[in-house]
């Protein structure tokens, strides 16, 4: 199957450029987001953020998506 496991955001930005782009997302897509900022604009776009981790850096997110993926 085609697709990406996890779409990352590390920006509301992000968030408003990759939505601009129309693309379809598939329902098993987990999204991330770096931190609250990003969540609030993944809300605006209809969009829930599966995964945030506690502290709000780059390390920490791909630890927070790493641990999502061992469950």
């Amino acid at each position: 199957e085609e697709g990406a496991d996890v779409l990352t955001f590390a920006s509301g930005s992000a968030v408003d450029h990759f939505m601009a782009l129309q693309l379809p997302i598939p329902p098993r897509t987990k999204i991330a987001s770096i931190g609250p900022v990003t969540t609030t604009a993944l809300k605006r776009h209809g969009l829930t953020a599966h995964i945030t981790p506690r502290t709000h850096d780059i390390p920490s997110l791909i630890k927070a998506i790493a641990d999502y993926f061992k469950k």
